[in-house]
């Protein structure tokens, strides 16, 4: 089943593809405890990375538009229309709680 309605069962929509990724990625070994979340908006959904080392960069990544970043949010992380659910500030906030 499509995370997104509409989309054809043999496509990933950008929800799937984010979780996806997300299993690759907590499968990896770190030097450090990292989490891969979801984040969303209405539309269109993306990755967000995080260390519980707040030393450590905060990733954003849309695997649908092919793009990353560091330490900002990527260009395609972004709903079509309003503000994401969780966003920036909440990322910013929960990898500093763990100083």
């Amino acid at each position: 089943m499509s995370w997104l309605p509409g989309c054809s069962d043999n496509v990933m929509d950008c929800g799937e593809q984010t979780e996806y990724m997300n299993s690759i990625l907590e499968q990896q070994q770190y030097d450090d405890k990292w989490e891969f979340w979801l984040d969303a908006g209405t539309g269109h959904a993306w990755g967000v990375g995080f260390s519980h080392n707040p030393n450590d960069p905060i990733l954003w990544y849309d695997t649908r538009a092919n793009d990353f970043s560091v330490n900002n949010v990527c260009s395609h992380c972004e709903p079509w229309i309003g503000e994401p659910t969780l966003g920036e500030e909440y990322f910013r906030n929960k990898t500093a709680s763990y100083k």
